[in-house]
């Protein structure tokens, strides 16, 4: 009898510890005006929060007398280079699916993350730079309550940027919805708030002046219908590629930038590709400024430059790869996910994700959307303004 009891509470502990994992602590907002960030679970107040502040739950303990409190990072500094940290009463915080419901896709940068609803609405989480207004403290969240209904959202190193399904665009440098350079748009490059694909096919500098772009592949500028066969464009370190439907990559140069680069005849036959500029990257930056990775139709990947290659080596039956600050992550065609980070770099442990449909990689932590619309958070983000 005390075997089977033993077994039964060996399971039973399991469990807990999968749901756990399953059930990662992430990104969530205050809830209640002039809530108190404590020392410790009832202890001295060290500041006061306002309504909307987004802070990382990075743990969370229960005490003697029920109430469970949360330990978070928040967006504000203790001092200089060091982010303000402490414990809030669970109930003060939204998060987990009071929050984070319904999701269909989730981008991550430097900056932190935005997710697009169902309903066309999104919701931001992390820091905004440079600030809207002193109002909006050390979260981006009211910045999309502006904007109408979203088909694409983009974190970028700097903030956040959306396009409606008007065409219009807006991002966190502007605050509103507006036509660049008159254009209605049908796609935005990644991480970056420098590019668009228009709706007449037209690839547009959204910045003035105007980039003249210097192609390497192919050597002429693409056509129009060339353009209108593109899926995705990303933007990091001076060059700027496209994905077309056949999986083949176009790329130029934006401007000059020192280094290696990759053979990009070499990047055919892709489903999926991402740039990541690594320059924030605590490694031996000088060996990896910038990086790439992708997935082929074969679900195997591919990857520059060479110590990134190496990380990702024996990576199959893949369904995407996004990179973060010093690290890679990979989701797999059965809703598991792997990570690696680069030399010196230990990526977040995402071993215990189960049904995930999409992916997102920032700076300490990532993301993924599960199957029935909700998020799964792993690693540990710092959402300071100034880092």
């Amino acid at each position: 009898m005390k075997r089977m009891l033993c077994a039964i509470l060996g399971i039973l502990l399991l469990s807990a510890v999968e749901a756990a994992a399953e059930e990662a602590p992430g990104f969530g907002f205050i809830n209640m005006r002039d809530t108190a960030l404590q020392e410790e679970p009832g202890g001295e107040t060290l500041y006061s929060l306002p309504r909307d502040t987004c802070v990382w739950i990075r743990d969370s303990v229960t005490d003697p007398e029920g109430n469970e409190w949360l330990a978070v990072n928040t967006g504000l500094w203790k001092q200089p280079g060091e982010d303000l940290t402490g414990w809030v009463c669970a109930e003060q915080v939204d998060s987990g699916e009071e929050v984070w419901h319904d999701v269909v896709s989730v981008s991550a940068d430097e900056c932190g993350m935005i997710a697009l609803k169902a309903d066309g609405t999104a919701e931001t989480a992390g820091r905004i730079y440079p600030p809207l207004d002193p109002m909006y403290g050390p979260t981006a969240r009211r910045w999309t309550y502006r904007c109408g209904t979203i088909m694409q959202v983009q974190a970028w190193v700097g903030g956040y940027a959306a396009r409606m399904e008007d065409g219009s665009v807006t991002n966190t440098a502007v605050g509103i919805p507006y036509y660049p350079s008159g254009k209605e748009f049908r796609l935005l490059a990644e991480h970056s708030c420098q590019f668009g694909i228009s709706a007449k096919n037209e690839l547009t500098d959204m910045c003035e002046p105007a980039t003249r772009l210097t192609w390497y592949w192919p050597e002429n500028a693409p056509s129009r219908k060339t353009i209108s066969r593109v899926v995705s464009l990303d933007c990091q370190h001076g060059w700027l590629a496209m994905l077309t439907d056949s999986g083949e990559l176009l790329a130029a140069k934006c401007w000059e930038s020192s280094g290696e680069e990759p053979v990009w005849s070499q990047w055919r036959d892709m489903e999926t590709f991402h740039m990541k500029d690594n320059s924030r990257w605590a490694g031996d930056s000088a060996a990896c400024e910038w990086m790439m990775a992708g997935v082929k139709k074969d679900g195997t990947a591919q990857a520059w430059p060479e110590m990134l290659e190496n990380v990702l080596t024996g990576w199959t039956d893949l369904a995407d790869i996004q990179l973060g600050t010093g690290y890679a992550l990979g989701l797999k065609k059965d809703g598991t996910a792997v990570s690696a980070g680069l030399p010196g770099t230990q990526a977040p442990d995402v071993s215990g994700w189960r049904n995930v449909t999409a992916i997102a990689a920032g700076r300490g932590f990532c993301v993924g959307i599960t199957e029935s619309g909700g998020l799964v958070f792993a690693g540990e983000a710092r959402i300071s303004r100034k880092q």
